[in-house]
């Protein structure tokens, strides 16, 4: 399973949570749903496989990770009763799946953590960018015949 996060920056974010097996364990399937879920998302623009250390992992995604995590936890812990509701918890979820979807788009790139922009792995590079389309002769409604085509056509028989 992949994972964006780690158990430390859950517990540094949600500092009110106790560090104890039944939340390492809660925020151990945290870290494989969430993880999932970013792979989903950025899998189509991106080799996600590639990001397997902190050190290789764009900033953005262990960010983004980490709020999903701690929306769930918290949610898990304190909304069960779909009457206990913080404000907080939502919009942090919320930001972090509008960020995915921004990057799934392409409307938004991700950068190393060095700050250089990593290539997108499905890119298809076109073989004519730089083509001059032949047939672009502007405005049919303006093209007129050659007045001197007979002419030319007599030139080259001869």
């Amino acid at each position: 399973m992949i994972r964006f996060s780690t158990s430390t920056s859950i517990y540094q974010i949600l500092i009110g949570i106790q560090d104890n097996a039944a939340n390492d364990a809660l925020i151990e399937k945290m870290m494989d749903n969430v993880g999932g879920k970013v792979a989903m998302y950025c899998g189509g623009r991106y080799t996600v496989s590639d990001w397997t250390t902190e050190a290789l992992t764009p900033q953005a995604i262990t960010q983004i990770s980490d709020a999903l995590i701690s929306m769930h936890v918290m949610r898990s812990l304190f909304t069960q009763d779909a009457q206990n509701q913080n404000k907080w918890v939502t919009e942090l979820g919320e930001q972090a799946l509008k960020d995915l979807a921004a990057i799934s788009k392409g409307e938004v790139f991700l950068t190393d953590n060095d700050g250089a922009r990593l290539s997108n792995a499905n890119q298809i590079k076109s073989t004519t960018e730089s083509y001059h389309n032949t047939f672009d002769e502007g405005n049919p409604l303006s093209w007129i015949e050659d007045s001197d085509k007979l002419d030319d056509l007599a030139d080259e028989k001869s």
